[in-house]
């Protein structure tokens, strides 16, 4: 979210404060691959061998103690650039926390940006108890609160009575500038591509839709995901016709242009159901930009297939009955022309460009310090 955001920012009075990539938050600090001219200060993490212990609290305790740390860091480059705001974004609470006190410290206002809610995701009781402390002081406190979705904003404004700003997903639009996709053979068998893990947020969803291809001829779902043929089974996925593997980024766009469908799981029954139904997934962001038919299956309550459905860049599938699900799918793939969808995701891709995006939130910046 922020990598692509950055992308159309101007840096060269910034400095950020960010986590080794080493750590337990592995993707705290810029991607990179991007070539963003700021200076970073990193601020080393928990290394992932400890991620079980998240379920306790033990990761959001070890992290809150790196808070001072933060402050320290991130009071001296504030001073050091002469700062005009602090900007923050969420979900990472430990430099959420820590920017607010670095904004009140310095008396510089505050940017805060959601990428999806913080005390309604949290289940642990030492988590969600941090959050309830520290959300209200830092949305009450921030200047300007953004969200990624009008949803996200409409739930805080009723919370908080803060009047949210919406700066929406970006799409990297330069590495997929010179990426074309081959011509595929409807005569070969249709590869359908999902991309990330199989989890508590769309394994219904996942499973659901498992079953309903194992019965369609010359038809494949790949997941790219570090999970195993096996752990995938333990999800109660139907592996039937499922293989999966690990994409490093790298490959990741011409894996994604082999492909013939993309897959898109929202879940019916998650554990966090506000958190489903208001946000919308960051891989969407690597799927619109492809040229690829989309296949966006979940309920529509969430604002994901609500916006699939409107702006019609994707095949909305609302159904975890297998057989109506292997009806829509066989259809799906029976057709021979996808240039409604492709043309919706054209002009989605178009209008979440990270040039368009990035000058919102520049615009923000520049009046929060006003």
């Amino acid at each position: 979210m922020t990598y692509n955001l950055s992308l159309g920012l101007d840096f060269s009075e910034s400095a950020a404060i960010s986590q080794e990539r080493k750590g337990f938050t592995f993707a705290s600090g810029f991607d990179d691959s991007i070539g963003i001219d700021i200076q970073e200060t990193k601020i080393p993490g928990l290394n992932k061998l400890f991620y079980r212990g998240s379920r306790f609290g033990f990761v959001t305790i070890f992290m809150m103690f790196r808070i001072p740390q933060i402050v320290r860091a991130g009071i001296k480059e504030a001073k050091r650039i002469n700062a005009e705001v602090v900007f923050t974004s969420w979900p990472t609470e430990h430099f959420t926390i820590a920017a607010w006190i670095i904004a009140k410290r310095l008396k510089l206002p505050l940017v805060v940006y959601y990428h999806s809610l913080w005390t309604e995701t949290k289940h642990n009781f030492i988590a969600r108890t941090i959050a309830k402390i520290f959300e209200k002081r830092v949305n009450k406190a921030a200047k300007k609160v953004l969200v990624a979705t009008p949803p996200t904003g409409d739930y805080l404004k009723a919370k908080f009575g803060v009047e949210p700003g919406v700066i929406e997903h970006a799409i990297n639009t330069n590495i997929w500038a010179y990426k074309q996709r081959e011509s595929v053979s409807r005569t070969t068998p249709r590869k359908i591509l999902m991309l990330g893990a199989v989890n508590k947020f769309n394994r219904d969803s996942v499973v659901a839709f498992a079953r309903a291809i194992s019965t369609l001829d010359d038809v494949q779902l790949t997941i790219l995901t570090g999970q195993s043929i096996s752990d995938l089974e333990t999800w109660g996925v139907d592996t039937t016709k499922v293989e999966c593997f690990f994409c490093p980024r790298e490959r990741l766009i011409d894996t994604i242009l082999g492909s013939d469908v993309l897959y898109l799981a929202i879940g019916f029954d998650t554990p966090i159901p506000l958190e489903t139904r208001v946000v919308i997934p960051t891989r969407l962001m690597d799927y619109l930009p492809a040229g690829i038919p989309t296949i966006a299956h979940g309920p529509d309550t969430t604002w994901t297939i609500q916006e699939a459905r409107n702006r019609n860049w994707a095949k909305v599938i609302n159904t975890l009955d297998s057989d109506q699900l292997n009806q829509e799918v066989k259809h799906f793939l029976e057709q021979r022309n996808y240039d409604d969808i492709l043309k919706g995701s054209k002009e989605e891709t178009e209008r979440r460009d990270f040039v368009n995006v990035s000058k919102t939130l520049s615009q923000i910046l520049i009046d929060a310090t006003s």
